[in-house]
């Protein structure tokens, strides 16, 4: 009979409160390696991160990660394979808050910040305006004015239909010039079509920037920050340029899909924290073009919500809607 009624209790929690599993399953997390889904390829920055904080993460949990690469859709393959998965912590993902754009732009299964759970914000990843070394511009100004010249002649690349093409909208809106827009699959494919010569100019994430601006190949016109990165000394802001209101910040964060355990979504954070704050994933970091900026899970929830209902009034204000 007790066994019975103790039977009925958990059915009955179960319908009307939902399951949450005993502490002790939490504190046996993880008992399996976990999944790491990357939604871009190699060389960009999404793939730096994850690839560097999975090893980090060796010191600070009992199972490995195993690093995939899930690309396609503007990572949007990928980041639907996170939220698709079971919730049990074992299927994780690294992504920008470029995610939260396209829904907005594109049918797509997940439809906004609500469909997956944040885990913890790493860093920060600036957008470089990008020329060829050999090109006549300097600054952001003389861009402006040449393309004013040539309305709808100079190619600029984005590498998504995420941030980089929000970005580039609201660019475009500011300063009324009128481009011809080239969507490229990665930041590392963008800063190739610059050395190139096959496009004007580019909006890639800083990642693939670095060993070609220390090599002198190409000329960084601006930064969509507010305050100068040493890595790039020399390179104006947006904002110091009279460009303040031309673009929003672009970060990355680790998330799973919806409905992880509160036990083991901390457990997660926890550990990745301890990742992201270690010494040499910093320095790697900022070697690689980030700048690193932790965020709580939920700081970094409120944030995605309110940037979703952004991105969205953008989009329909940009009309950029495919």
């Amino acid at each position: 009979m007790k066994i019975f009624a103790s039977f009925l209790v958990l059915v009955v929690s179960v319908v009307f409160f939902g399951y949450s599993p005993p502490a002790s399953v939490a504190a046996a997390f993880p008992e399996k390696p976990i999944t790491f889904i990357l939604p871009f390829g190699a060389g960009g920055g999404s793939d730096f991160l994850g690839r560097t904080v999975a090893n980090a993460m060796k010191k600070y949990l009992s199972q490995p990660i195993v690093v995939l690469n899930r690309t396609g859709g503007g990572g949007a393959i990928g980041v639907t394979e996170v939220v698709r998965a079971k919730p049990d912590g074992y299927t994780l993902g690294v992504v920008s808050n470029s995610a939260l754009v396209l829904p907005h732009i594109q049918d797509l299964t997940y439809k906004s910040s609500a469909d997956f759970q944040p885990i913890i914000g790493a860093c920060d990843v600036p957008l470089g305006f990008t020329v060829n070394a050999k090109s006549p511009w300097k600054t952001l100004d003389e861009f402006v004015a040449a393309a004013k010249a040539s309305p709808g002649k100079l190619k600029v690349a984005v590498s998504s239909l995420g941030i980089p093409y929000l970005d580039m909208g609201l660019f475009t809106e500011v300063t009324g010039i009128q481009v011809n827009l080239v969507t490229t699959s990665s930041a590392a494919e963008t800063t190739t079509q610059i050395l190139g010569g096959h496009i004007d100019a580019g909006l890639p994430d800083t990642v693939p920037l670095v060993g070609h601006f220390k090599a002198g190949t190409i000329r960084i016109l601006g930064l969509t920050t507010d305050e100068r990165y040493s890595l790039f000394p020399g390179v104006p802001t947006f904002a110091e340029q009279g460009y303040k209101n031309a673009y929003v910040e672009f970060f990355l964060q680790i998330f799973g899909p919806k409905g992880m355990p509160e036990p083991i979504l901390k457990i997660l954070h926890d550990s990745f924290k301890k990742a992201v704050e270690d010494e040499a994933v910093k320095a790697g970091m900022v070697s690689h073009g980030f700048i690193p900026h932790y965020r709580s899970t939920a700081d970094l929830t409120r944030q995605m919500a309110a940037q979703d209902k952004l991105f969205g009034d953008l989009v329909k204000k940009l009309k950029l809607k495919q």
